[in-house]
């Protein structure tokens, strides 16, 4: 719960994150009379160093470490299957 009416907060609906759909920025005070672009840039450049949450990064880990697996069993069963097939003609 955000308290505290006189903060002011700006909603960035699109934060280009496949994981999230929006961001909430509170102003510190002491900036609330600084421009709007000085914002604005202030908000993208904050919100282009964030990264997912490590529990969405080790998932999609995961599944790029067992598709690895998975299409180096298939390649090497095919190489064998192509290794035995030569030998035996």
């Amino acid at each position: 719960m955000i308290k505290g009416i006189s903060r002011q907060i700006i909603e960035i609906a699109d934060v280009q994150n496949k994981y999230f759909e929006k961001a909430w920025l509170v102003i510190k005070p002491e900036y609330a009379n600084v421009g709007a672009v000085t914002i604005d840039k202030q908000a993208d450049y904050y919100l282009s160093g964030l990264t997912p949450p490590l529990s969405l990064q080790k998932n999609h880990m995961r599944i790029k470490y067992i598709t690895f697996c998975a299409l180096s069993a298939l390649f090497s069963s095919v190489i064998t299957a192509a290794v035995f097939y030569t030998s035996i003609s």
